[in-house]
């Protein structure tokens, strides 16, 4: 069994998040943690909860593995971790709107978003 280590979680959040006051309140607002307890979690003072963990790791294509440190193999620094994000696929020609629609949903914290997608696939005509 392996055991996590808080100061290379500590590492490897702030590679992937970064340490600027901007950076933690984004991570904060976008997750639904409060901004202390963010930080906490960037200086290793604090091991962050699992739910905390997951947002990151969906939010910057990682798995919880290597950012819990379990996983030497993976993204080494946050430009790697953005180029691997996949590009979206040329062959959905979305409208320009709901490009920009998307790219704003994801900026809301996880909450939120769960909820409009929610309520989205409410309004949608059922499948046939």
């Amino acid at each position: 069994m392996s055991v996590v280590s808080l100061p290379e979680v500590a590492r490897r959040l702030a590679t992937l998040v970064g340490r600027r006051y901007g950076a933690i309140q984004r991570l904060a607002d976008s997750s639904g943690y409060n901004r202390t307890s963010v930080e906490r979690y960037l200086k290793g003072e604090r091991l962050p909860p699992l739910e905390f963990l997951a947002c990151v790791a969906d939010d910057h294509g990682v798995t919880l593995d290597w950012l819990a440190g379990r996983e030497p193999q993976g993204h080494e620094s946050a430009d790697e971790a953005a180029a691997a994000t996949p590009a979206p696929d040329p062959r959905l020609d979305l409208d320009p709107d709901i490009l920009e629609a998307l790219r704003l949903l994801q900026k809301l914290p996880r909450r939120s978003r769960l909820l409009l997608t929610a309520l989205i696939r409410e309004m949608l005509p059922p499948d046939e």
